[in-house]
């Protein structure tokens, strides 16, 4: 009997155990699948929220604008339209798919050769000219823009400007306090 032979039987016992070591291999790739979330989940983004934001979004759209014309005073404005069309296409795509207000976003190169990029509340965000020669490619360029449209959509810009009003006020109580103290009045705070 050919299967009682000690060479066959060495042969069949290795067999077997690769197809075992493949069965757990299989239930193991499987197992990992299943746990996997659907495609349809990449949809059901978490819902990011800023802290407290005293701002309304409409008041983020008039503190931009009026930023917007002291940053424009300030720095010098590529006025290139061809940039100004690339830099709208590009923004826009992105910007239609960012969580929170839907700001009427739009995009300036500054005409500076430094690496940089920053958002204005409202949605107004701005290139560096830098920026735009250092990418290698359009995606690098998408990751700037992107970021810079995060910090918009997430209204980063009066949510610290309402932090730092909140820690002012406390500071205020909190020298009124202790100049109550040291003057004797803390009993009418």
């Amino acid at each position: 009997m050919l299967w009682r032979r000690p060479d066959v039987l060495r042969l069949h016992s290795l067999s077997l155990e690769r197809a075992l070591r493949r069965a757990l291999a299989s239930l193991a790739i499987c197992g990992l699948l299943v746990s996997l979330p659907p495609l349809s989940a990449a949809d059901n983004r978490t819902q990011l929220k800023p802290s407290i934001d005293w701002y309304s979004p409409d008041e983020d759209v008039q503190i931009g604008r009026k930023v917007q014309r002291e940053v424009e005073r300030q720095l010098p404005i590529l006025h290139d339209p061809r940039v100004d069309a690339y830099l709208n296409a590009l923004g826009q795509r992105l910007a239609a798919h960012a969580p929170g207000p839907k700001f009427a976003y739009e995009f300036h190169c500054i005409n500076l050769r430094e690496v940089n990029a920053f958002a204005l509340p409202g949605g107004i965000v701005y290139v560096y000219r830098g920026t735009i020669e250092a990418v290698s490619d359009e995606a690098q360029l998408a990751d700037v823009i992107a970021h810079e449209i995060s910090h918009a959509a997430l209204r980063h810009g009066t949510n610290q400007a309402t932090k730092r009003q909140i820690w002012a006020a406390l500071g205020a109580v909190g020298g009124a306090a202790a100049a109550g103290r040291y003057f004797g009045h803390a009993d009418s705070l």
